[in-house]
Formats: C-alpha cells, structure tokens, sequence
C-alpha cells in the first residue's frame, strides 16, 4: 500500500465518523416548548426529562410552582411543559387575613381559586390587575343581603359590604341624632341576613300656662287682738262675695286656665257634683244653677275650703 493510498483510506474513515456522529447528535436533539406563566419560548436540548429540559432553559421550580408534566416525565421532540410560578397574597376577607400562594396571575382569577366571587365584592384593586411575581396585598369585603328599618319608614332590603353597623349607617346615608339608637349597636358587626332597626327620637319643649292658687299660711301674732264680730249674711250674700274675689263677679268667666263660671270651678269638680244636668261646662249655666251645685260640695265637705284664698279672706273657715 502506497502513502497516498493510506492518506485517503483515512480521510474516508473520519469522513464517515463524523457523518454518524452528526446522524446520531441530530436524533438526540429535541425542540421543546416552555410556557412560564403567560410567556413561552423554544429550547433545543439534548436532556429526556422534563427536569433537564427545564435546566437547560436555567428554569427553576420551587415548593409553590406547578408543573406539568412532572419533573420526572420523559420528553421528545416536540413536547410541551407549562410551569406556573406561585405568588405571595396577603388576603384580607371582611377584616380577617389570610396568608396564600397562588399561580393566578390576575387577582380576579386568583379569587377564583379560593372560590370566592369576584361580584357583588368591593376590592382593594381592580380585578383585572396582574400580580407580580413578588406577590401583593388585597383587601375583600364581600357584599351581605341586610334589612335596614329607618324610623317609621317602610324596610330597604339591601346589600352592604360594611364592616359594622356604624359603618353601614354611614353608607346608607341613615346619620344618629342625640337621642336615636340603633339595633344591634353600631359597634356590633354586619352578618348575612341581619335585620338593623334605627328608633328616632325626638325631645320637644312644651310650654303650657296654669293658674297656681297660692298656699295660705296663718301666723298667730300674740300682740294682735282678735275682734270678734258678729255679720249676718244671707247664702245668696255669700255665693255673691265668693264670686266676686273668684271671677270679679263674672258667672260667665272662662279664661282659659282650666276654672269656669262665677265661682271658678273645674270640669271635674262640676261634674262629680251633678252640674252635668244644667250644662257641659259651668260658665254655662245661669248663677243660680251655679250656687246649686256649689251649695252640693260646700255641703258634701262640710266647709267652704273648695275656694280656700277667698273663703279665708271672706273669713268663711
């Protein structure tokens, strides 16, 4: 065999290995797709696992991710791997916190994982807001169905999503006055189905005017001598002079301040001594009618005290 017939039978033979080698590396190869989150790209790997094809992208799946296939499932050309990396979310649902990971890349979605409605919620951010892979707060008040009673204005079914009686108050635009109380109180929290009652109360100043006879009080002077002397007057005589310091003479009287007629009696005094059967009201009848229905009580107590001021002052007791 000659040099140069060595020299090609060599060429020929590395020729040949790196066209097998090449065949051989063109098998292994596989173009895989890596969905991470809501982005995707395309590797070229030689790995057979999903754990190696993750690697070879310089992906890494930690406790809160998920991942499918797993890990340890084998690949090929043309396989799929979806990795979804968790979140941090501090979750406060009607003032009581949660601590959660999620996958959800929205906070409307990540609502739904938890199984919580994303209507009739009030939210610290809006639904459609992505959550950053470094996580977030959100604060939820979930909307409760109340029956409100406002005084006496007829019930408001509503829907609140307050955390306290007072703060549904509040809401509703329904304010207490001084006096006003509410049921329960307004510390007390908003439950699904309560029933809240609002009772007003109003405080007026009356004002009303009333005839007040003042209190007689005798006072014994022994340095004062007692006169007798003896009057003679007629009844008639003496109805005449009780009428005269009660109504100055007037059997019409009726001023307004609860007393009527010349004697100034009150409705019920009248009535309980029969004047009904004259008339309603004493400034009603005639005088004599009057007299006669004063002699029944004078008579009835025994003394002329039913007009104590002017009975005194006639010197009657």
């Amino acid at each position: 065999m000659t040099t140069r017939t060595f020299v090609r039978g060599a060429l020929l033979a590395c020729i040949l290995a790196l066209t097998t080698g090449t065949a051989a590396a063109l098998t292994l190869d596989k173009t895989i797709t890596i969905a991470v989150d809501d982005e995707q790209r395309t590797i070229h790997t030689f790995a057979s696992s999903v754990a190696g094809a993750l690697e070879s992208a310089g992906l890494r799946v930690d406790d809160q991710d998920t991942l499918a296939p797993t890990a340890s499932s084998a690949v090929e050309d043309g396989s799929r791997i979806v990795l979804r990396r968790g979140r941090p979310l501090d979750l406060t649902v009607d003032g009581t916190q949660h601590e959660i990971w999620t996958t959800a890349l929205t906070v409307e979605t990540a609502l739904r994982q938890v199984g919580m409605p994303s209507r009739d919620v009030e939210l610290s951010a809006d639904p459609a807001r992505r959550i950053p892979l470094e996580g977030m707060a959100l604060v939820v008040r979930i909307a409760k169905p109340i029956v409100l009673f406002d005084g006496g204005l007829p019930a408001k079914e509503i829907h609140s999503t307050a955390l306290s009686v007072g703060d549904l108050l509040t809401q509703q635009g329904v304010p207490l006055r001084a006096l006003d109380t509410v049921t329960p109180e307004r510390t007390s929290p908003v439950l699904p189905g309560m029933t809240v009652r609002v009772t007003r109360v109003t405080a007026e100043e009356l004002s009303e005017k009333r005839l007040v006879r003042p209190p007689v009080r005798k006072v014994k002077d022994p340095e004062v001598r007692t006169l007798a002397k003896r009057v003679t007057v007629t009844a008639a005589t003496v109805w005449d002079q009780l009428a005269r310091c009660e109504s100055g003479d007037n059997w019409a009287a009726n001023s307004g301040n609860g007393y009527y007629g010349g004697l100034q009696f009150d409705k019920a005094t009248w009535s309980a001594n029969g004047g009904n059967q004259f008339a309603p009201y004493p400034h009603q009848a005639s005088r004599e009618q009057q007299i006669a229905v004063a002699q029944r009580v004078r008579n009835a107590r025994g003394n002329y005290h039913a007009w104590p001021t002017c009975s005194a002052q006639l010197g009657l007791w």
